[in-house]
């Protein structure tokens, strides 16, 4: 098994701390954003819409990352991280929704003039920056509104909310997420879960230094 993705990447972030929770390794194929190669031919055979990441399984590709996520989690033999009551599965995908929707959104807007210089690329304005600030508060408050309290977003069991996340918080560490204390419990436990620590040192490795 292939995934291709990047170290950076908070998706393949995602991807890689399932595959550790199901005690499998897949072979990481760097697609290198910095040089734009997922924008390129080659990538986007892979991906038509010049995203990672991607994975192939014995011939079989597959992109977007819940569907990844889902893909795997049925795939690959270990404890399942989707939940077999309907109602609690129900409430995983719609945290997964919330964070594709409204939390991710939100945060690439805060990100976009930092993003936009690290990638080289036309600087978008403030505007856009504020517009993430108005949306990100939103997105965070009804997260903290319904995990506080709560051992993991769909029940008593992680899931691939859970995964997803705290993926993203993490990445978004400097918008101070944590700060809110009805989600800081939560954070917490699932930050200090082995397969969350062993993703971080997975991607952490591949990351080849400073680039000049």
């Amino acid at each position: 098994m292939k995934l291709y993705g990047h170290f950076i990447s908070v998706t393949t972030l995602q991807v890689v701390t399932l595959l550790c929770a199901k005690n499998h390794r897949a072979e990481l194929v760097i697609v290198d954003v910095f040089a734009r190669e997922q924008k390129k031919p080659q990538h986007l055979a892979r991906h038509p819409f010049g995203h990672i990441p991607v994975i192939e399984d014995d011939g079989f590709w597959l992109y977007e990352t819940h569907a990844i996520l889902r893909y795997l989690d049925a795939r690959l033999p270990g404890p399942l991280h989707s939940p077999t009551v309907l109602r609690d599965r129900a409430r995983m995908d719609q945290w997964l929704c919330i964070e594709q929707n409204y939390l991710v959104p939100a945060a690439k807007k805060i990100m976009a003039r930092d993003y936009a210089k690290m990638m080289g690329q036309p600087d978008p304005g403030e505007g856009i920056v504020e517009a993430g600030k108005r949306e990100l508060p939103v997105a965070l408050d009804q997260f903290g509104a319904w995990i506080a309290n709560k051992p993991y977003v769909a029940g008593d069991t992680f899931s691939l909310a859970d995964i997803c996340w705290w993926a993203m918080l993490r990445q978004m560490s400097q918008m101070k997420p944590l700060d809110d204390s009805r989600i800081l419990p939560w954070w917490t436990r699932v930050d200090g879960r082995t397969e969350c620590r062993q993703a971080v040192e997975i991607l952490a490795s591949a990351d080849p230094g400073p680039r000049l």
